[in-house]
């Protein structure tokens, strides 16, 4: 699965089916999807099994509200013929790298990921939350690496998960293909690595004000769908800095050779 000179360069970002996207998906993820599907090789995942981990007695909405994901990307601009868009629960491999990529991550470092912590507080989990919702942390790695890109839109609040992809892009490199630790991130592959270390590529506005959204991680029922054609212009908010490697709004994530 080795990069041929000048292929063009891949992407991957989705979304949990947990309801209908909104303006806070729009502006932290969707909008970064429709400008590089034209110049990139995009995968879009629906993470259908993501969405059991707070509602498994609930198999139907989970089902409806994937529909209802579908519909939305393609009202937000997303085309079929540049992007693919994919259901996670049809492919095996991403269960299969779960499994594996929890054995690199001791358990208190998935715990300590602030989104993570974030969303056992909002819902109010408490200590009442499955085995399966910290495991999803490790699966969204997982759903990331399986296809291999270089560069992730997200929302701000996503950044913290991408760097946990990110190490564990690094772990499985070092211990399995014998990338040196000093190796840069940039050139793991070059230097025989199965994955590359992928960029965050945070949208123009990393959060939008007012917003309670969790693009690739969490749909809320508390801000406006984007059913329609969304508004061009959105208040912006100045968000604190994250020590994640990440591409600059607006940079189209370059082409290597």
């Amino acid at each position: 699965m080795s990069s041929a000179p000048n292929q063009t360069q891949r992407i991957l970002t989705g979304d949990t089916p947990t309801g209908k996207l909104h303006l806070g998906h729009w502006v932290g993820s969707v909008e970064r999807r429709v400008e590089l599907q034209s110049s990139h090789d995009c995968f879009f995942i629906l993470a259908n099994m993501h969405a059991f981990t707070t509602r498994a007695d609930q198999p139907q909405a989970i089902r409806e509200d994937t529909l209802g994901i579908v519909r939305d990307l393609l009202c937000m601009g997303i085309d079929p013929e540049g992007a693919s868009i994919f259901l996670q629960s049809e492919v095996p491999a991403i269960a299969e790298l779960t499994f594996l990529f929890s054995m690199l991550l001791p358990f208190n470092r998935v715990m300590r990921n602030p989104t993570l912590k974030d969303e056992i507080k909002v819902k109010g989990l408490g200590e009442n939350y499955p085995f399966g919702f910290p495991l999803y942390a490790v699966g969204q790695t997982a759903d990331i690496l399986a296809f291999r890109p270089v560069g992730v839109p997200v929302g701000e609040d996503q950044v913290p998960h991408l760097e946990l992809t990110r190490e564990v892009a690094r772990r499985f490199n070092q211990k399995y293909c014998g990338v040196g630790d000093k190796i840069d991130d940039h050139d793991h592959v070059a230097e025989g690595g199965v994955f590359p270390v992928p960029l965050a590529d945070v949208g123009k506005v990393g959060r939008w004000s007012g917003s309670t959204a969790r693009t690739r991680c969490r749909s809320r029922s508390t801000t406006r769908s984007t059913s329609v054609t969304p508004p061009s212009r959105f208040r912006r908010r100045s968000t604190r800095s994250s020590p994640v490697a990440r591409v600059r709004p607006n940079t189209v994530i370059p082409r290597t050779s």
